[in-house]
């Protein structure tokens, strides 16, 4: 139901009341189906006519049209809507859009048509009264505990790609530091080895009456210069071990021999 407003100075005739109506709606671009009603009253007070405009819903009228007035001039107000009555007929329908107390409603009606005292319907508070008798629950279909799986489903699956880059990287660490310490205890076992090998070169050598003038480390051998003033001596202590001579010859300055050779300490 709609409603529109059409300026006129003076109440017109029934005979031409159609035309005049129709005429001004063309003007205005206003264009109502065929199966449109309208309702005319014309607002003396404010000079103009109010259409109220309706399709009938299987030959049902708005309930406007169906309110038996007890008095002349009636108000009837309720939350969506309030309709004055003048001598019991429909005289002004108004839609509210927000809501109005009754003492607003009747400002507006005395100050408007000049009717001070009409008699009042109210049914706002009858209306919420009846609204506290019943609840009702709507039918709809819930999603909400899907979402909530969905949740637990996305949050489990960042838990485990989160705990198993984690793993990955405990795990790649745990085998960089297992490297590091195999690879630590290998030095520390050949440099313990290679230490035990020294000692026993130069423990050997001084029971043989050697001088180990240089040692130096190279891959799996020693380089060693030694001197001594029994070339027998020298044989004897390289047969301990797998030798490989660079040089021996004699020097007149210590009166003896020195020999430039590779002792390998893996084994003889």
């Amino acid at each position: 139901m709609e409603t529109y407003e059409i300026k006129s100075t003076e109440e017109i005739s029934q005979s031409y009341l159609k035309n005049f109506i129709l005429t001004n709606l063309e003007k205005e671009e206003i264009y109502l189906s065929s199966s449109s009603y309208i309702y005319t009253s014309y607002l003396k007070q404010l000079k103009r006519y109010q259409l109220i405009v309706f399709e009938k819903t299987n030959n049902l009228i708005p309930q406007i049209f169906l309110h038996k007035c007890e008095s002349n001039n009636e108000l009837f107000i309720s939350e969506k809507y309030f309709c004055l009555y003048k001598e019991k007929k429909v005289y002004f329908y108004q839609e509210l859009k927000q809501m109005l107390d009754e003492k607003q409603v009747l400002e507006f009606v005395k100050n408007s048509f000049d009717i001070e005292k009409p008699f009042i319907i109210n049914e706002i508070n009858k209306d919420k009264k009846q609204e506290k008798q019943y609840r009702f629950i709507k039918y709809k279909k819930s999603h909400l505990f899907k979402f909530f799986l969905l949740y637990i489903l996305i949050l489990f699956l960042v838990l485990l790609c989160y705990f198993s880059s984690n793993n990955k990287k405990e795990d790649k660490l745990s085998i960089e530091n297992l490297k590091k310490r195999i690879e630590r205890q290998k030095q520390n076992s050949a440099y313990s080895f290679v230490s035990s090998k020294i000692v026993d070169l130069f423990y050997i050598a001084k029971q043989k009456d050697i001088k180990i003038i240089s040692i130096q480390l190279q891959d799996e051998s020693f380089l060693v210069e030694l001197s001594s003033l029994d070339k027998k001596s020298i044989y004897e202590f390289f047969n301990n071990y797998k030798t490989s001579i660079n040089s021996l010859k004699y020097d007149e300055l210590i009166g003896g021999y020195k020999v430039n050779a590779n002792i390998s300490f893996i084994g003889k």
